[in-house]
C-alpha cells in the first residue's frame, strides 16, 4: 500500500473518531417511561431519587430509590421565598443523598414531574448534565405494574462537587429579565394560570399554563403537540425563551420541556419570578 493510501486511511479514521460520540458521553433522553427506569434500576451509577414527602416514601417507592424534598434545595436567607439555594448547600444535600459526579440521576415525584422538574433544574444550573425524569412520577409506574417496596438501602456519604462553570447556562436573573423586556427575539413565557396571568404579569409576556405540556394522567405531551402549541404562539427555538411563574416551579417544568426534550437551545428559567418582581416593585401589566 502506497504512502497516498495510508494518507487517505488515517484521514478517513480521524474523521469517523471525531465526529463519534466520546464513550461514556452519549446523550441521554430527557425523560424515561417506566419500563426504560425498571430497565436501569440495577446498572452502576444509577440515582433514583423521589421527591414526595416522607411518610409517602416509607409507604412505597421504587426499588432502590432514595427520598429528599424540593424544599431542601431552596435559599431560607432571604426575605422572600423559593430561591434556588447556593452552590455549597446544594453540594451538601447531594454529599448526604451518596451522590456522585458522575452519577446518573433519575427524579420522581407524584405524578406530574413539577417538584422533579425544580430539582432538575437546580442541577443543571450547577452542571450537573446527567438528569432524566420518570415520566407519570411514581403513579404511572404502579398504573404498569411495576413493583413498589417500603424497603430502604443504606446510603454511603460522598463528597460531591459541582464543576467549575463560567456562566449559569440555565438561570435567568431579575436583571436579565428587565434589560430584554423590549427585545423582539426574546420571549418571557407566563407559565401560570390565566387567573393570575390576567391579575397582573411581567411587561410583554405571553401566557400557556403549564398545564397544557401533559396528557390526562400527568404523562407529558409527545414532542410533536408540544411543538405545535408553542410555535402557535411563536415560542420559536430561533428566539431566546424566558420561563417563569410565581416561584420557579412551574417554569421550570416547562424550561425542562423546552430546553431538553424539545432541544432548544437558548432557554432561561427565572428564578425568582412573580415573587422576586414583585418583592422589588418591578413594572407590572394587566
Amino acid at each position: 500500500m502506497n504512502n497516498c493510501s495510508n494518507i487517505r486511511i488515517g484521514i478517513f479514521a480521524l474523521i469517523l473518531l471525531i465526529s463519534s460520540p466520546i464513550i461514556g458521553q452519549e446523550k441521554l433522553s430527557a425523560i424515561l417511561a417506566p419500563r426504560e427506569l425498571h430497565d436501569l434500576i440495577s446498572k452502576e451509577n444509577i440515582v433514583i431519587v423521589d421527591l414526595r414527602g416522607e411518610s409517602d416514601y416509607k409507604d412505597e417507592h421504587i426499588p432502590g430509590s432514595i427520598n429528599s424534598n424540593r424544599k431542601l434545595f431552596e435559599n431560607t436567607e432571604l426575605p422572600y421565598s423559593g430561591m434556588m439555594a447556593s452552590k455549597d448547600k446544594v453540594e451538601k444535600i447531594l454529599s448526604g443523598l451518596g451522590i456522585l459526579p458522575a452519577s446518573q440521576i433519575i427524579i420522581y415525584d407524584e405524578s406530574t414531574s413539577l417538584d422533579a422538574a425544580r430539582l432538575w433544574f437546580v442541577l443543571k444550573t450547577y452542571g450537573h448534565q446527567k438528569v432524566q425524569l420518570l415520566d407519570g412520577g411514581i403513579q404511572l409506574w404502579k398504573r404498569q405494574n411495576f413493583v413498589v417496596t417500603k424497603d430502604t438501602g443504606r446510603v454511603n456519604p460522598s463528597s460531591y462537587k459541582f464543576p467549575e462553570q463560567k456562566g449559569l447556562e440555565y438561570y435567568a436573573t431579575r436583571e436579565e429579565v428587565k434589560s430584554v423586556l423590549k427585545n423582539q427575539n426574546v420571549v418571557i413565557l407566563d407559565v401560570r394560570s390565566e387567573r393570575e396571568f390576567s391579575a397582573g404579569h411581567i411587561p410583554g409576556a405571553i401566557h400557556l399554563e403549564w398545564t397544557n405540556n401533559l396528557e390526562k394522567e400527568n404523562v407529558f405531551k409527545s414532542s410533536e403537540a408540544l411543538k405545535e402549541q408553542f410555535e402557535k404562539l411563536g415560542v420559536t427555538p430561533d428566539k431566546q425563551i424566558i420561563t417563569y411563574c410565581r416561584s420557579g416551579v412551574r417554569a421550570a417544568h416547562t424550561g425542562f420541556i423546552l430546553k431538553d426534550l424539545l432541544g432548544y437551545e437558548n432557554v432561561k428559567i427565572f428564578d425568582g419570578s412573580w415573587i422576586e418582581w414583585l418583592h422589588f416593585g418591578e413594572e407590572v401589566e394587566k
